[in-house]
């Protein structure tokens, strides 16, 4: 995957990538942050996200995580952010916001540490990461996400959901995750909660024809997560 991944920002080959903030984040960041105005964000496979200057714009302290350095440089020049860059070895490289609260952590998320971080975080916007992540590194994923969340915090997730007939019979990215799978994969360490289901088709249209998918169903399903621990 990390090859693939580096590749198609090289390449241009982002359709995952959109030109605004995602409607739900804006509609539940109370329920995410729990009120809280000056909340830790993470986002992982964060891309150039406009949500991470959307989150820094409002007050809120944002992490990102992300493998391809080249979008976390895209990102700081789109947006004019000063910054400080930090080697940890060779495949971590942490960009720190001079005037903003703002770390974009070149990493693996599955090798991600708090530490790494700068501290735990108090939510996790979740927009698509786990969708994009090889089903068998789920576990770990989600492993990962648990250990960098401060003690029952919340994650607000967004999985795509459409027909897997339509796109053949091997699972491909972005994966197919409705919200009862949501509640097996997370349901043993957080309260699983469906706020909606967003139709996406007209994204999906735009964005995976040259793949050869015209999908007839294609929607967001968004979930709060509430860890119990």
């Amino acid at each position: 995957m990390a090859v693939e991944w580096i590749e198609r920002w090289e390449t241009g080959n982002t359709p995952w990538h959109r030109d605004k903030v995602a409607d739900s984040l804006v509609k539940y960041i109370d329920q995410l942050t729990d009120g809280n105005k000056q909340a830790r964000m993470l986002i992982p496979l964060c891309s150039k996200s406009l949500e991470m200057k959307w989150l820094v714009d409002q007050g809120y302290d944002v992490v990102g995580v992300e493998l391809a350095e080249l979008a976390a440089k895209q990102f700081l020049k789109e947006h004019n952010i000063t910054f400080t860059t930090h080697r940890r070895n060779d495949d971590v490289i942490i960009y720190e916001a001079v005037d903003v609260k703002l770390r974009i952590v070149i990493s693996d998320i599955l090798s991600c540490t708090s530490e790494m971080c700068g501290g735990a975080v108090d939510a996790i916007w979740d927009m698509n990461a786990l969708v994009a992540i090889p089903m068998d590194n789920w576990s770990k994923y989600i492993d990962v996400c648990v250990s960098l969340l401060k003690p029952r915090k919340r994650i607000l997730l967004s999985t795509s959901v459409y027909n897997e007939s339509e796109r053949g019979t091997k699972p491909v990215r972005p994966y197919n995750v409705p919200s009862e799978k949501v509640q097996r994969l997370y349901g043993d360490k957080f309260d699983v909660h469906h706020l909606e289901d967003v139709d996406f088709l007209y994204f999906a249209h735009d964005k995976f024809l040259d793949e050869g998918w015209t999908p007839t169903k294609f929607h967001q399903s968004i979930n709060l997560l509430v860890a119990k621990n």
